[in-house]
């Protein structure tokens, strides 16, 4: 019979519950894209240029339905 806290081939049994141990090594094993380091950076870092163009901020039309009317320049008679 097992009882709680025996262990089979790196399993440990625990109440209820069966905990497998994995051995987790020391050392990193593929570097992580997310933890960038100045000697290796990662193509996935993204370095902001001079010569990245910004957005155009676009007008918001707070009404959709209803086009802007479009004035034309007035053009008067300038009589002397």
């Amino acid at each position: 019979m097992l009882e709680t806290g025996d262990r089979i081939a790196g399993v440990r049994i625990a109440g209820d519950y069966f905990y497998l141990f994995f051995p987790l090594p020391h050392f990193p094993t593929s570097p992580l894209p997310h933890h960038p380091t100045p000697h290796h950076p990662t193509p996935y870092t993204p370095h902001p240029t001079p010569h990245t163009p910004h957005p155009v901020p676009q007008s918001i039309n707070y009404f959709p339905g209803i086009k802007p009317r479009r004035f034309s320049p007035v053009v008067e008679d300038c009589k002397n």
